[in-house]
């Protein structure tokens, strides 16, 4: 539910959509193109024949279809189409790194609503303990059995407690918001967490391997890296030769 609501993820979703359409056009280089003009045009003029004049209007057009087939484009497509396939990764890579970041929040938050929530079924029942307690020490000393001292330190406890369970219960209101925030709703089951653990690396040297691999702030570097190759190639690109076929007709 977190993927789905957040703005900021849906943004990066569209411009990965954006990406892919540069990729796109990168594989159209190569394609033929077809291009077809048409022009009109209208005059009307007068000329004079004794008394009279006679009027002639004239309506010249023309039609003209051209095609281009690129034969030779000096590596332009290789390093346009590299450089569009890098982009998109690397956009992909940003997708998944918004994801995994909504999903941490996601999980941060489910599990301060856990913890808060157990703090405050605590809070009360340590209240109801004391409430019993107190009413407990009341009935005896009606009868005389406690004395006054007992039963103002058992109010103390419980006017403690009471504040206590009041502030537990402030922080799971606060939790609620915060992951009512995130997902739209504050009723998530453990079904509905966006992915499920799958444990922990044994060693150090594992984890940083781990995140040398698969972390995507990491891949987003490298992608950096290589798109700015493949735009220094395709510059020198630009200096190659190009050969296409054209042929057109007009009439």
């Amino acid at each position: 539910m977190g993927l789905q609501s957040s703005k900021t993820l849906e943004a990066e979703r569209l411009r990965l959509r954006g990406t892919v359409e540069q990729q796109i056009q990168a594989r159209n280089l190569k394609r033929p193109t077809v291009q077809l003009d048409a022009s009109t045009s209208y005059n009307q003029r007068a000329s004079r024949f004794g008394s009279e004049y006679i009027w002639r209007r004239t309506e010249p057009g023309s039609i003209s279809l051209s095609a281009s087939q690129p034969l030779l484009l000096g590596g332009r497509y290789q390093t346009a189409l590299r450089e569009a396939d890098l982009r998109v990764a690397q956009a992909i890579a940003r997708v998944r790194t918004q994801e995994l970041a909504i999903a941490r929040q996601v999980v941060e938050a489910y599990a301060s609503v856990e913890r808060d929530e157990a703090i405050a079924d605590i809070r009360k029942l340590g209240v109801d303990v004391l409430l019993a307690q107190l009413e407990e020490m009341r009935a005896r000393q009606a009868v005389r059995l406690v004395g006054l001292t007992e039963i103002s330190q058992t109010e103390a406890r419980f006017a403690a407690a009471r504040a206590q369970e009041a502030a537990a219960n402030a922080r799971l209101v606060a939790s609620y918001a915060a992951l009512e925030r995130l997902i739209g709703t504050r009723d998530l089951q453990h079904s509905d967490l966006p992915f499920t653990p799958i444990g922990v690396p044994n060693t150090l040297s594992e984890a940083i391997d781990l995140a040398l691999r698969l972390n995507h702030d990491i891949k987003i570097a490298r992608f950096n890296e290589d798109i700015a190759r493949a735009t220094a190639k395709s510059i020198e690109a630009e200096a190659g030769p190009r050969a296409f076929l054209k042929a057109g007709v007009t009439a």
